[in-house]
């Protein structure tokens, strides 16, 4: 069974239905809700909705709970609180709440300012990839990249479910990927720039720990050199690149020296040994370790490869 939708479409305003609302009242917000049934093959490969809406917060709206699976919060303006593992954080506009609503957590509109919500609550293969890639259990609070696009996107999703057209699931899912995909690119930024939008560059420390790396990607290379030329502690430094790239730093120095073997291996005819030396592996043995575990093949079978793919353009 999927959303009913069209002329038969119902939307449930009683807020009670899917919130408790402290203390119980439905004065406390206005909102509209559309639920939807997602089909098994939205739940198989996609990112599914279960369901989505609005809310509009009044000063005393409040709500404490556990659910599932996972919900997105995006302020389109006032200030709200989400209490999460004993911390409270603030929530404003152009940000968004991504939680694991399996864990109990509160949230509450500031009495001052009372926000207006898009929510969405879904699952899927890859939200708790996300959800952990964006270290949402040490804060929950994302910003969005693009103000308009995020909130361009929350409505249309509101509009594939309400008119039901052929693969809405599908767009829905592309929706929230896109979603998703803006706060990553924000978080592994790690900054914002002077206008309130992030900036499009990784911090200055990562920039030169990367010129660091591409310079002496020859050499035997430690974390501690890197974090001692951009005068950052080993540790500190590590979270920091990783957070900004995706990957630690020994996963960036082997696959920049793997990007430049294969460079080596489809345009000259260096033997594996030369090679492995010339950019920086230890020994052939590991070179061709490291090869197969980021490229699943062998140096061997990826020349080949490249050597028919030019006979048949020939």
């Amino acid at each position: 069974m999927g959303t009913v939708c069209n002329d038969h479409a119902h939307f449930y305003n009683d807020p009670a239905i899917f919130e408790k609302v402290i203390p119980m009242s439905n004065a406390s917000y206005s909102t509209k809700t559309i639920v939807h049934t997602p089909s098994e093959m939205a739940k198989t490969f996609l990112f599914y909705v279960q369901d989505l809406g609005w809310f509009e917060c009044r000063p005393d709206y409040r709500i404490r709970r556990t659910f599932f699976p996972y919900s997105i919060r995006y302020v389109i303006r006032g200030k709200g609180y989400g209490v999460w593992r004993g911390k409270t954080y603030e929530v404003g506009p152009n940000q968004m709440l991504f939680l694991d609503l399996t864990e109990e957590h509160e949230f509450y509109a500031d009495p001052d300012d009372p926000c207006k919500i898009y929510w969405v609550r879904f699952g899927g293969m890859q939200t708790a990839d996300y959800h952990r890639l964006l270290e949402c259990d040490k804060n929950p609070v994302l910003i969005a990249r693009n103000a308009r696009l995020t909130r361009q996107l929350f409505e249309e999703l509101f509009a594939l479910f309400e008119e039901c057209t052929p693969g809405f699931e599908v767009m829905a899912s592309s929706h929230i990927t896109r979603i998703l995909t803006d706060a990553t690119i924000t978080h592994m930024e790690g900054n914002e720039s002077p206008d309130g939008g992030a900036s499009l560059q990784y911090p200055e420390t990562v920039h030169q720990a990367i010129r660091y790396i591409k310079d002496r990607h020859q050499e035997a290379i430690k974390i501690e050199d890197i974090a001692s030329y951009v005068h950052l502690s080993p540790s500190y430094f590590s979270r920091l690149f990783k957070r900004a790239t995706g990957c630690t730093i020994t996963e960036y120095l082997i696959k920049y020296r793997l990007r430049i073997a294969k460079e080596l291996l489809a345009g000259t005819e260096g033997s594996l040994g030369e090679i492995a030396q010339t950019t920086g592996f230890c020994s052939q043995s590991y070179f061709s370790k490291m090869f197969r575990q980021f490229e699943d093949m062998t140096p061997f079978e990826y020349r080949q490869s490249i050597r028919m793919d030019l006979a048949f353009q020939t």
